[in-house]
């Protein structure tokens, strides 16, 4: 019979003991899904002559990525780090964590990050790339994590775990933070955030194509939409469960699509506010 990898024996951490920004391994709590992609560019050499291709040359950098989608916590309760005699903060991944992640991504020197999903894949030197927080009426709010490094196979695994955590529901998902001209009480249906600094991979002549050095590229860029029965105005943080998620208080309203229809409840109304990502910040509710 061949081995297989399923979720019970699979985990993700982020951080390791050296070289790291959150100086040892972040389990993040309550995954539902992770996947590691490596992509690497290859050119298809043929001439006059010879049949088929002559060389398949690789031009630049393999491309790796993790993606982890999570729901988050309401609270701390039942959360435990990779050590599960040890309940410490430090063992688990917080929003003061991911704040560290976000600023290490913008600076001119990034540290950048071990990302492990056991069994899967394995990001080293990696810089977070976007955030995606959704909540909606009648579903339970996730947070989707993008980071890009240097990637591997990896091949261990983790005995199951029978813990259970206190995640967070749609009563935990709540308009913070309004700014001018905004309306907390506008009924909202669905709230996102999103957060993207884009990469280069810088090289230069005469190395290797797999030795170029990651930059995140700020100021890059950051929005929360919103969609309600009424007009929320000029949104710049939601709470999703125990993590709040805040645009730079300068950010301004840049979208409004409002619609009515026969046979609705009532006119919706949808609202987005933009601002750059390197001045979003990242805490506990």
């Amino acid at each position: 019979m061949p081995t297989r990898t399923i979720y019970t024996t699979s985990e993700v951490t982020i951080g390791a003991a050296t070289s790291s920004v959150l100086g040892s391994a972040h389990l993040v709590s309550a995954v539902t899904s992770a996947t590691f992609t490596m992509d690497t560019p290859r050119e298809q050499v043929t001439v006059f002559g010879k049949k088929g291709q002559i060389a398949t040359v690789q031009n630049e950098s393999t491309s790796s990525t993790i993606e982890i989608v999570f729901h988050p916590y309401a609270n701390v309760t039942g959360l435990e780090g990779p050590d599960p005699t040890d309940t410490a903060d430090a063992d688990f991944l917080t929003p003061a964590d991911l704040q560290l992640l976000m600023n290490d991504a913008a600076l001119d020197n990034p540290t950048g990050e071990t990302i492990v999903v056991a069994g899967v894949g394995k990001l080293t030197a990696a810089l977070l790339t976007s955030i995606t927080a959704e909540g909606s009426v009648g579903a339970l709010p996730t947070i989707t994590l993008g980071f890009d490094g240097n990637g591997t196979v990896d091949a261990s695994s983790v005995s199951p775990d029978a813990s259970s955590y206190n995640i967070a529901n749609m009563e935990n998902v709540s308009i913070d933070s309004v700014g001018a001209g905004g309306n907390t009480t506008s009924y909202a249906q669905t709230a996102s955030f999103n957060w993207e600094m884009p990469i280069e991979k810088l090289n230069k002549l005469g190395n290797s194509v797999e030795s170029a050095t990651t930059y995140g590229t700020p100021p890059g860029t950051a929005s929360i939409s919103v969609e309600g029965m009424d007009s929320s105005g000029a949104v710049t943080g939601v709470n999703f469960g125990a993590w709040l998620l805040k645009l730079d208080s300068d950010s301004k309203q840049s979208n409004v699509t409002n619609n009515m229809a026969v046979g609705e409840v009532g006119a919706t109304f949808n609202t987005t506010t933009e601002g750059v990502a390197d001045g979003c910040v990242a805490t506990n509710a």
